[in-house]
């Protein structure tokens, strides 16, 4: 999770950390860029799930988050 608290929801930061991948590569991955290898696509996708992260852009959708886009 990221350093603010315990109970912050985990970052894009913190994917990329515990993937040990750059933060570039797991945006493109959730923005749906097809140019990441299956396999370093898969990796992302476990450790995104793994620490319950949620894209913003979801949240966003489902009214969670609020301010300016």
């Amino acid at each position: 999770m990221n350093k603010k608290t315990n109970l912050s929801a985990p970052s894009i930061v913190d994917v990329a950390k515990m993937a040990d991948v750059s933060l570039g590569t797991v945006s493109r991955i959730m923005n749906g860029n097809k140019s990441v290898r299956p396999e370093l696509r898969l990796k992302v996708f476990k450790v995104a799930h793994a620490l319950g992260f949620v894209p913003r852009t979801q949240v966003r959708r489902i009214g969670v988050v609020t301010g300016h886009r």
